[in-house]
């Protein structure tokens, strides 16, 4: 297990709660999450979860990122990693599937790894 003092980004999208299971099999309970929501979406968040419209989403330079890959749409996704990077944000992008995790990105705030 991967245990991080972080703040969570998931994107909603048809398994939200599945993917989110999945996740914390390998980061433990995550208790700080970001679930970031298509403008206008139609779809609703899971129960317990509140959705952040993705014009609403404003990175923050002090907190540390994991932003699991999986669910949601491109639409949700290139604008949260473009304010992540604009701002300066260290972040890790991971790839979680049932059984395994994959590190796609590791962003420190100044150089790609």
């Amino acid at each position: 297990m991967i245990e991080y003092s972080a703040t969570y980004i998931m994107f909603l999208g048809g398994n939200t709660n599945g993917i989110l299971r999945d996740a914390e099999v390998f980061f433990g309970k995550i208790e700080s999450i970001i679930l970031i929501v298509r403008d206008n979406d139609m779809l609703m968040p899971p129960n317990g979860l509140v959705g952040t419209p993705v014009s609403a989403f404003h990175a923050d330079k002090s907190i540390f990122y994991v932003i699991i890959g999986n669910g949601g749409t491109t639409a949700q996704q290139i604008p949260v990693l473009a304010a992540l990077v604009a701002e300066g944000c260290s972040f890790e992008v991971y790839d979680i599937n049932k059984g395994n995790y994959a590190l796609l990105w590791h962003y420190s705030g100044k150089t790609v790894q």
